[in-house]
């Protein structure tokens, strides 16, 4: 897997930890799925964001 997409995404009106949901997908394709998904069962989406380098990549550098 490529780095990816992190979406954070919860229920409640703000944001409440308790309805929190942070996922992590591959790819564009993996994301629209994801958002529709969580829209379905009620989620709003607060945050999509593309890795751009893996932490573990700069620790061998």
């Amino acid at each position: 897997m490529e780095n990816g997409y992190f979406l954070i995404a919860g229920k409640a009106e703000g944001f409440n930890y308790n309805d929190a949901k942070v996922l992590r997908c591959g790819d564009e394709f993996d994301v629209e799925a994801l958002i529709n998904s969580l829209r379905g069962e009620g989620y709003t989406i607060f945050y999509v964001t593309k890795i751009a380098e893996r932490i573990d990549d700069n620790l061998t550098k």
